[in-house]
């Protein structure tokens, strides 16, 4: 049962840290952000400080995110009953979400996530 646990949170968090990284590098193109940021910010040098900001916030959010995580899992692992609740709903709300995505856009990034945490969500209701 353990070890069952420890490949859960294993499983979650380096999923998470793939997204968390996957996300930054489709969000963080400055070509395409340049593209539209030309459109309402007329000078250069304003137009790549909004961009640092933007990526400062975006790099502080996903620590903290992958951070949070990692007490939460630490928590499930030691058996805490609210983090595996808390596991519990992150992996049906990341499935879903996740899946339609996939639908939408399809992108195979996305979907090898989808099925990592539809092995987790599985392995997590067998151990009940």
């Amino acid at each position: 049962m353990t070890k069952n646990k420890l490949t859960i949170a294993t499983l979650a968090m380096l999923t998470d840290i793939g997204l968390a990284y996957y996300t930054y590098k489709i969000t963080t193109n400055y070509e395409q952000f340049q593209k539209y940021a030309k459109l309402t910010i007329t000078d250069p040098t304003f137009r790549l400080e909004v961009y640092q900001l933007i990526i400062q916030t975006l790099v502080f959010i996903i620590l903290l995110f992958l951070f949070f995580h990692f007490l939460i899992y630490i928590f499930f692992y030691r058996g805490n009953k609210f983090s595996k609740k808390y596991v519990r709903f992150y992996l049906i709300t990341v499935i879903i979400s996740l899946t339609l995505t996939v639908l939408f856009s399809f992108d195979i990034y996305f979907l090898i996530a989808t099925l990592i945490y539809g092995y987790c969500f599985i392995s997590l209701r067998t151990e009940e």
